[in-house]
């Protein structure tokens, strides 16, 4: 059975129609979570959590993994997640912005980001 690993800290069921469709090209859709990464660890510890994150997923055996959070660890994860030869790939997203002002004359931005396609991890060394 193919799998599509949700690494994030979005539940698949909150995706919109469009997202839901381009993930189950890959396979059926498990969400695991994306941990909480503090700004405090260290490059060892930063490096262990990959490593464990990674045997979790590996353990799933996916067709893909969209994997994203905070930047450093996403990168991490997603370099050893391809050196492992499993198909990586990020969400892909138009940003619309309006912008109003509110009764108090501050400006209030409003974000809306539509899913457009996952797009993979390239690694060159």
């Amino acid at each position: 059975m193919s799998v599509f690993v949700n690494f994030t800290n979005h539940p698949s069921e909150k995706w919109n129609n469009k997202q839901r469709s381009a993930a189950l090209k890959y396979g059926s859709i498990i969400d695991l979570p994306f941990p909480s990464i503090s700004p405090e660890f260290t490059d060892s510890e930063l490096k262990n959590l990959a490593d464990l994150y990674v045997s979790k997923i590996l353990e799933l055996s996916p067709s893909c993994v969209l994997c994203q959070g905070e930047t450093v660890f996403s990168c991490l994860t997603a370099y050893i997640l391809t050196s492992h030869n499993v198909n990586t790939v990020s969400a892909v997203s138009r940003r619309n912005v309006t912008e109003s002002i509110d009764p108090h004359g501050r400006t209030v931005k409003n974000s809306v980001y539509e899913f457009e396609c996952f797009r993979k991890f390239i690694f060159i060394l």
